[in-house]
């Protein structure tokens, strides 16, 4: 009776953890206009990417060069702010040989003398970003949009480890974990991801006429669906129900990691009971016999 009662009280206390598979949270941008800025100069608009980033896409309308002072310029993420240029530079080392093949008479003889030679490239990020006539270029980006969300807005939740307890994302001001079928509103005082850029350009490299443009987006609605439209990267695969811009991953653990941690706790729990079993004496042991 003591065996049956373990047993069953593990199998209660895994198999929620089990179930609990993970879902798909899909982010919906406002796409209400103040994501594309367009003057007689320039067209700049916040494009969204598949693998859940963001850039800032600036088109030259004009036949002149178009430089955009990315010192000057600053970007916004939930209300703070940070310049778009970073000093930084990126360098890369390569080594070549040189073999030599020197035949001498009479004798046929054969040398091979051989060298190494090393040289360095260095690629600087660029402060004035000049844009062609009638061009296009991204002057900034905004990496793994999932990671810039407000935690105290969205609890996003673990995706892997073993044995966490905490593995379902919820919304943080109703405290309701992911389910499939949720979705939440956000307005732009609310939202757990407010991005927005102020950009300064001109038309000479030393900026003597600086011109300014402003566009800004967030996140106004969260559905919570079904992981099949991301792939395990975080890469969108379906926008489901609407065009509007979109960012999605998953939340919650692989359905591997659930049934690994059923199959270890159960084996724990054999191999207890196996123990006690072991070091109880056998029924009818130490009873006094009657001759």
């Amino acid at each position: 009776m003591r065996r049956l009662f373990l047993t069953i009280s593990a199998l209660l206390g895994i198999l929620p953890m089990a179930f609990a598979t993970q879902v798909g949270v899909y982010c919906y941008l406002s796409s209400t206009g103040t994501e594309t800025y367009q003057d007689d100069n320039l067209l700049a608009r916040i494009v969204i990417t598949d693998d859940g980033c963001a850039v800032l896409e600036v088109e030259n309308l004009t036949d002149r060069i178009l430089f955009v002072d990315r010192g000057r310029s600053f970007s916004w993420i939930n209300g703070e702010s940070a310049p778009m240029f970073i000093p930084q530079s990126d360098t890369e080392s390569h080594t070549y040989g040189l073999h030599t093949i020197e035949e001498e008479d009479p004798q046929h003889r054969i040398y091979v003398s051989q060298e190494s030679h090393t040289y360095s490239h260095t690629v600087y990020d660029q402060r004035i970003k000049p844009i062609a006539p009638r061009g296009k270029s991204v002057v900034y980006s905004w990496n793994s949009l999932k990671r810039l969300m407000d935690s105290n807005k969205v609890d996003i939740g673990n995706t892997g480890g073993w044995f966490r307890y905490h593995c379902r994302g919820r919304f943080c001001d109703t405290g309701r974990k992911f389910e499939k079928g949720d979705s939440h509103y956000y307005t732009p005082d609310n939202t757990p991801l407010y991005i927005k850029a102020d950009l300064e350009y001109s038309f000479e490299e030393s900026g003597t006429d600086r011109l300014t443009m402003h566009v800004a987006d967030y996140v106004a609605r969260i559905d919570i669906g079904s992981r099949d439209g991301i792939s395990k990267h975080g890469i969108l695969l379906s926008r489901g129900r609407t065009a509007s811009p979109c960012f999605a991953f998953r939340s919650g653990k692989p359905f591997s990691h659930n049934i690994g941690e059923f199959v270890s706790v159960a084996s724990l729990v054999a191999l207890y009971v196996a123990i006690k079993d072991m070091s109880e004496p056998p029924e009818g042991f130490g009873e006094k016999t009657n001759w």
